[in-house]
């Protein structure tokens, strides 16, 4: 809807350009509507961040997600009465695989290791050269310490091995780094995330 009044100043404006200045009514409304082109113009402002916001969000999102896919994490057991926590290599959190996909568990077998506490770290020796093997055990595993003997848990609770036992039947594989073995597979049992 047009205001007659509007359209008569805006054609005198128009006529006589220059040598005429617009009524204090005009001049008004031109004042009240915003100049979105203009670099000061709040939308202008608007539409410069939000594309460095979403770069910004976009790369934490990015980290966020290949540090939590790639980190492993030392976890330990909640004790029982009587137990202490023992510091072991295990996988992070599992998460959900997409519709169709399966987890697999690579055969590569590794052992015979000996079970040893170093500190408040569950350690793991091979028996062949005594050198300390990089272990990490699937997601859920722990170990504790009771009456002085270390205990390797599996998520389950159960006592897998003692301190001074020989693991001897580990299946599994070198994780992306290639430095540690990722047991997915102990005795026969496949331990699925």
């Amino acid at each position: 809807m047009t205001d007659p009044r509007f359209e008569k100043d805006l054609a005198r404006v128009l006529s006589d350009k220059a040598a005429w200045l617009a009524p204090t009514s005009l001049r008004m409304r031109v004042a009240a509507v915003p100049d979105e082109a203009s670099p000061r113009g709040r939308l202008w402002r608007l539409g410069l961040s939000v594309p460095r916001v979403a770069a910004i969000g976009a790369a934490a999102i990015v980290v966020v997600l290949v540090a939590g896919s790639a980190w492993l994490r030392f976890q330990t057991a909640s004790p029982a009465s009587g137990a202490t926590p023992v510091t072991i290599l295990t996988e992070a959190r599992p998460t959900p695989l997409p519709s169709g996909v399966a987890w697999g568990c690579p055969q590569a077998r590794r052992g015979p290791l000996r079970v040893e506490l170093s500190g408040s770290e569950l350690v793991f020796i091979s028996t062949a050269n005594g050198a300390r093997e990089s272990i990490v055990w699937p997601y859920g595993f722990s170990a504790r310490l009771v009456d002085g003997k270390a205990e390797l848990l599996a998520p389950d609770g159960a006592v897998i091995a003692r301190e001074g036992e020989v693991l001897d039947d580990l299946g599994g594989g070198l994780g992306v780094s290639g430095d540690a073995f990722h047991v997915c597979s102990l005795g026969g049992t496949t331990y699925w995330p």
